[in-house]
């Protein structure tokens, strides 16, 4: 594993290495204490770590891996607390394990696939239409316990947002202001996994 760059302090880096399975091979997930605050970073095969991280582009090249380094919250408060950190790990390898169980359910089921003749639906306008047909389109691959837990997660936020608001105007800030009134009365991992859910079906 390479050693920590300029900037880095082994110190803080107290949390245990993390391992995450995906399709394309084992994960290694690491924390490291930057100036005043933790930073995660995950080595290993470049298409496992594009299926766990969907949305990024580019990822660092090394010899014989590939790496990402990111904020365990990203456009939220750093994260100072080990412990924190660890129950932010827990929720993100909790996803990534429940993703990994839909990709084997669906591969192993001889029927995947067999409704891409269906009609396009419509393009959603509103969070209450995108979680509705995305839902739908969802319940055929994903895991009955997935399923409801996913249901409870968008409907805290279904309630929090509004099923009315339209797409268009929900941005970083919208979500940031919404997450800060939920973390008031839910545990920070129900807030922390049912954002994530969220950002998901938003993509």
């Amino acid at each position: 594993m390479d050693q920590p760059q300029k900037g880095f302090d082994l110190a803080h880096a107290v949390m245990p290495v993390r391992h995450q399975r995906t399709p394309y091979g084992d994960v290694t997930l690491t924390s490291y204490w930057k100036r005043d605050h933790f930073i995660l970073r995950a080595y290993g095969p470049e298409m496992a770590l594009r299926w766990m991280f969907p949305g990024i582009q580019n990822f660092e090249q090394r010899s014989n891996s590939s790496r990402h380094t990111f904020e365990p919250k990203p456009n939220a408060e750093r994260v100072t607390v080990e412990r924190e950190l660890r129950r932010i790990c827990q929720c993100l390898q909790a996803i990534w394990n429940d993703k990994l169980q839909d990709f084997q359910e669906c591969q192993s089921d001889p029927t995947n696939g067999l409704s891409q003749s269906a009609a396009i639906p419509p393009v959603p306008r509103t969070l209450g239409e995108l979680i509705a047909q995305l839902g739908v389109q969802r319940r055929r691959d994903l895991s009955r316990r997935t399923e409801e837990r996913d249901k409870h997660y968008l409907g805290l936020w279904t309630k929090a947002l509004g099923a009315s608001l339209p797409l268009a105007s929900i941005t970083e800030d919208v979500l940031r202001t919404h997450r800060d009134h939920l973390a008031k009365r839910l545990k920070p991992s129900t807030v922390n996994c049912s954002f994530a859910v969220l950002k998901v079906m938003l993509r």
